[in-house]
């Protein structure tokens, strides 16, 4: 689950979400469960995508 979460991350960082410095392997891990057992329909999407969803919402990034 880890390397999955982490992978995701370092492929999309900066493209479809903005973690701020200070977020951690486990903060990313805790917010990709959260979103996970939330009530939002996931049966559309890969896991890949609910990794990159949940990290979009939680880390969205300013507008420039």
């Amino acid at each position: 689950f880890s390397a999955f979460v982490l992978g995701i991350h370092d492929a999309f960082n900066e493209l479809f979400f903005c973690t701020p410095q200070s977020v951690t392997r486990l903060d990313l891990e805790e917010t990709v469960r959260l979103y996970l057992n939330s009530d939002v329909n996931l049966e559309r999407l890969s896991g890949a995508d609910a990794v990159r969803q949940a990290m979009s919402e939680a880390y969205a990034c300013r507008k420039r």
